[in-house]
């Protein structure tokens, strides 16, 4: 449900247990108060981890934001920001790193909402989404 409301890629039940039986990926989620039901969720997956090298210098981890939904009857209350403040901070203290998104380009009050958090837009991918067809815009945050 959240992720039709959010025009999500579509993902299979299985598709989000492979994704969460993944040591390097981590879900979030935020549930109502009252209720207790889900009201939304992110997905990162974190590509390459911080390495010191031989010769001291250090190689920055490298984490990918897979998916960021919230039910419309609970969008502009904070959770998306709260869900996004979370998996930055818990990804800051790694130390220097990069973290990636792709996003619907037809989605612009998504994109205004991570340009806030300082991502930038660093690429474009033609059709690359389905149901409905759009194309992908690459934004990135180096930390």
């Amino acid at each position: 449900m959240i992720e039709t409301e959010s025009g999500l890629s579509r993902w299979t039940e299985d598709d989000y247990r492979s994704e969460a039986s993944r040591e390097i990926s981590t879900f979030f989620v935020a549930k109502d108060s009252e209720s207790r039901s889900l009201t939304g969720f992110i997905i990162v997956r974190l590509i390459t981890t911080p390495r010191t090298l031989p010769d001291e210098s250090t190689v920055p981890f490298e984490a990918e934001i897979l998916n960021i939904g919230v039910l419309a009857s609970f969008r502009h209350r904070g959770i998306g920001r709260a869900l996004l403040d979370e998996v930055l901070s818990q990804l800051r203290s790694l130390g220097r790193g990069t973290i990636h998104l792709e996003v619907r380009a037809r989605n612009r009050s998504a994109i205004r909402f991570y340009d806030r958090f300082g991502f930038e837009i660093t690429g474009f991918r033609p059709a690359f989404y389905r149901e409905p067809a759009d194309d992908a815009v690459l934004m990135t945050l180096h930390v």
